[in-house]
């Protein structure tokens, strides 16, 4: 869930909501970027040696999670409007560094990395 849709849902300042129940055969953006942040956190993770579910079941579980927290105010949401630091560094961001030592591209999971990051120095 985190690495899929709530930081994007936060950066993008849209609820997890609007994102989650956009899919369902439209294939916007942020579907395919959510998508494509869990396939690379699974090809990292393979790379690592650790076995994970199929990208496809991993991406399915966040957004059914997705739907059922959608009413609630993300952890990412709530540290913004505190003005702290997020946890995207040891998540997407950490995704991002151990693809690089792997071998592994994640340019998506770095691309919100960032973009969280430009939020937090914009408080």
């Amino acid at each position: 869930m985190q690495v899929g849709v709530e930081h994007l849902s936060q950066t993008a300042r849209v609820g997890k909501k609007k994102l989650v129940f956009a899919v369902d055969g439209d294939q916007r953006p942020a579907t395919s970027q959510s998508r494509g942040r869990v396939e690379e956190c699974c090809a990292v993770a393979q790379a690592a040696g650790v076995a994970l579910p199929a990208a496809d079941a991993l991406y399915d579980a966040a957004l059914q999670l997705g739907q059922a927290m959608s009413p609630a105010t993300s952890s990412t949401e709530q540290d913004l409007a505190r003005g702290k630091r997020t946890e995207i560094e040891s998540l997407n961001g950490y995704v991002a560094r151990r693809g690089d030592a792997l071998g592994v591209p994640a340019p998506a999971n770095r691309a919100l990395t960032t973009l969280v990051l430009l939020r937090e120095t914009s408080l």
